[in-house]
């Protein structure tokens, strides 16, 4: 019997055959078994960081900071004294230094005056040498309250106040002494952690977190994507191969082609 050769349209069939082979794997088990596992894997992910996230910047929390602490006047000898004094109220200081404390609430929810467990002795610093006076309270916005104080010594005692959400209070002391940092005495706020840092440090590192984690995740599916490519490829040319196969067998094997190739339909 002579060979039967295939018109282009019974080839367009058996490419349509692959197409449909193709197509339904986007419709099988395998394929929404493997979306809805990158689907968790981006949502446990993103879950761990906002966890991580939520962790490192609770309902109120409380970041100091020295951000200064400047010698007034320059080192001299005995045998050459400073033609330049600084005094206060009559009394001249004999090392006088200007220190720059910083506090704010870079919590999520505002800090009360009843969060002041221990009342006006709930937040205490440090100063490490005798408080002349305070020159200046700055707060960020303007507009906030602005914190009243009291001063024992080296100590540093701020009264009990509302401290609103991203507030920042600034404390210019004057202090007679030796250089030396600031220390927190007293800690007694209700549920409000107080820690040394970088106003808004912990905020931007939790977004990064966040961020990273995201980025990982999408990265994740990338390369596995990339990893399984060379497979889909090489199932895309072994599918060539089948065409040309059963092109051969159909004129010297027909059993075979009839068995191995994909039915063809007349047009």
């Amino acid at each position: 019997m002579a060979p039967r050769v295939w018109s282009r349209s019974q080839q367009g069939e058996v490419w349509r055959s692959l197409v449909v082979t193709a197509e339904s794997y986007i419709g099988s088990n395998d394929f929404w078994n493997m979306a809805i596992s990158v689907g968790f894997g981006v949502l446990i992910g993103v879950g761990g960081a906002w966890a991580t996230l939520r962790s490192n910047n609770p309902k109120r929390r409380v970041v100091w900071n020295q951000s200064s602490n400047t010698t007034l006047l320059r080192s001299t000898s005995p045998s050459a004294p400073s033609a330049v004094s600084v005094s206060h109220a009559g009394t001249t200081l004999v090392e006088p230094r200007l220190v720059e404390l910083e506090f704010s609430n870079s919590g999520r929810r505002d800090i009360s005056p009843t969060d002041f467990a221990s009342g006006d002795e709930s937040l205490i610093f440090d100063f490490g040498a005798n408080i002349v006076t305070v020159l200046d309270t700055e707060v960020d916005p303007p507009s906030a309250p602005k914190p009243q104080h009291v001063i024992d010594g080296p100590l540093l005692k701020v009264k009990k106040v509302l401290v609103a959400r991203n507030q920042r209070v600034t404390f210019s002391v004057l202090v007679d002494g030796p250089k030396g940092n600031i220390k927190l005495a007293a800690a007694h706020l209700t549920n409000t952690p107080v820690k040394r840092g970088v106003a808004g440090a912990t905020r931007f590192l939790g977004g990064l977190v966040l961020t990273m984690a995201v980025l990982v995740t999408l990265a994740t599916f990338l390369v596995s994507r990339v990893m399984s490519a060379p497979g889909e490829a090489a199932d895309l040319k072994m599918d060539k191969r089948l065409l040309e196969s059963c092109r051969y067998w159909d004129q010297h094997d027909k059993e075979k082609a009839d068995k191995m190739c994909p039915p063809i339909r007349k047009p």
